[in-house]
């Protein structure tokens, strides 16, 4: 199946597929069942790195990541987090 991702640009220098290094959004085929958690391996991102992860418009809750399972044709946005001040 596949899916849609987008990396904001503080996370990209992790990323290994050199095209959604370079632009920042890409397809995935991936198998059902994936989670966010499996994206974020895929993406090379950290474990333990901060961000958030928001599926076709809605955050994923941290403790979630490895629960909610990928639809085909959804997008997936992994984000440092944001502060304001």
């Amino acid at each position: 199946m596949k899916v849609n991702v987008r990396v904001a640009s503080a996370l990209r220098e992790f990323v290994s597929d050199e095209n959604i290094a370079d632009s920042g959004r890409g397809e995935l085929v991936v198998e059902p069942g994936t989670t966010p958690a499996d994206i974020i391996r895929l993406m090379n991102i950290p474990e333990n790195h901060r961000l958030m992860v928001i599926l076709d418009g809605s955050m994923v809750p941290r403790p979630e990541l490895a629960q909610v399972q990928l639809q085909e044709g959804q997008t997936i946005s992994l984000n440092p987090p944001i502060q304001a001040g």
